[in-house]
């Protein structure tokens, strides 16, 4: 079964680019009512293409979903819930012979996440004279650099709360003098989170939420040019039915906060997630911005504490004969400080007060429960039953007392 999981994921991406001539008829006819002349506009467009491989293979789908550490990029308030320290490079052949590196990382240490992130586009570019004379080869480097916090309020057993996050980035464009002088561009901005999580319509037991939401506000700030940056509201959700499938949805609202410069048409994206076994995922998403619908499809095959992810979108600028769109992602994940060992601590504590209960040894259930309790808070079932253990034993003390009158 492994083996053939394996050979699945090296099939996968050779095959699509082959289909790809196939759909770009129907692209190019049921795309065109949809063109949008405001594309193009705001600058930086690094800030709109995905971090994360998975959320590419969702269809950027990404609000709502918290599942690795590039998901800081969609909403910052993700890092509050994530469950591991994870660190990811990847590398993404995005338009002919241009690319895009990355890397990420997050933490959580509590009810707090804290992360970091780094995009860098590499543009090649030859400048020519009038004479058709090579003047500069060179590379256009854009970059992003993020630093991200996120804190989550009023967890408890049955609600994992509500996270609040920011994103604090930079961004900046480096074009020689010899290419065409006073083009560099540099710019500050901030995203804005809220995210929370739950039960809902939930077909399948385990400790984890199905069903989150999410809410953020992106690239708000300040840039050396004329064009506005790339703003943007996003709301998303994403609901797990059954335990192999996560569905999810965004709704984006594109904006400018120059009021000269219209912002492109609002746009939505669709995405699954289907675990496959415990050591393989497919994905596969859609979106429509615009006069350019995209389909994505992935993949990830997770080991212990390594995972590998590979995406390929077709679009009406994806080139059949190149590699373009083609995502290679690589994620380390070390450890949850913790946070697993103290839950089986939790569970095995909880389970002792039971069963010193079922005797009738109610100062002992009351002791397993009280130690619960103190790794665990919010581990809502021990004090429940402490409340009704406490409430018993001062019932049977007023009928003791009756009973020496």
């Amino acid at each position: 079964m492994r083996r053939s999981a394996f050979f699945l994921i090296c099939l996968l991406l050779p095959f699509l680019p082959s289909r790809a001539a196939e759909f770009s008829d129907y692209y190019g006819t049921a795309s065109g009512a949809f063109s949008d002349s405001h594309t193009g506009l705001t600058v930086f467009p690094l800030l709109e293409i995905p971090l994360s491989t998975r959320a590419a293979s969702m269809g950027n789908a990404y609000t709502g979903v918290f599942l690795d550490a590039g998901a800081l990029a969609a909403n910052p308030a993700s890092t509050a819930f994530l469950g591991e320290t994870e660190l990811s490079f990847s590398h993404n052949n995005w338009l002919a012979d241009s690319s895009i590196e990355a890397a990420a990382y997050t933490r959580r240490l509590g009810a707090w996440g804290l992360g970091g992130a780094a995009w860098i586009l590499h543009l090649p570019f030859t400048a020519y004279n009038s004479y058709g004379e090579t003047t500069a080869a060179v590379r256009i480097p854009e970059a992003v650099l993020a630093l991200n916090f996120s804190r989550a309020f009023f967890n408890n057993y049955y609600f994992k709360g509500v996270a609040v996050g920011v994103n604090l980035k930079g961004a900046l464009r480096m074009v020689p003098a010899a290419v065409y002088g006073g083009q560099s561009l540099a710019g500050l901005m901030a995203d804005i989170g809220l995210a929370s999580s739950f039960n809902f319509l939930k077909f399948y037991t385990s400790r984890e939420r199905n069903f989150s939401l999410g809410l953020a506000v992106k690239n708000l700030g300040m840039v050396t040019g004329s064009d506005p940056l790339p703003s943007l509201v996003s709301a998303g959700f994403a609901y797990s039915p059954v335990r192999p499938l996560l569905l999810s949805f965004d709704f984006n609202y594109p904006f400018t906060l120059d009021p000269s410069i219209s912002a492109k048409k609002w746009y939505l994206g669709a995405g699954a997630n289907v675990r496959v076994t415990d050591f393989l995922s497919l994905q596969t998403g859609w979106t429509f911005p615009g006069a350019n619908p995209r389909i994505s499809l992935g993949s990830a095959l997770h080991l212990k504490e390594f995972s590998l992810l590979v995406n390929y979108t077709l679009d009406l600028t994806t080139q059949v004969k190149a590699p373009d769109r083609f995502t290679l992602e690589a994620r380390f994940t070390m450890g949850d400080e913790g946070r697993a060992r103290t839950q089986d601590e939790v569970d095995a504590y909880y389970l002792e007060g039971l069963q010193a209960y079922a005797q009738g040894n109610l100062e002992r259930a009351i002791a397993y429960w009280e130690a619960c309790l103190s790794l665990n808070p919010n581990f809502k079932p021990a004090g429940d039953f402490l409340i009704i253990v406490r409430k018993t034993l001062e019932l049977n003390q007023r009928l003791n007392e009756l009973n020496r009158l």
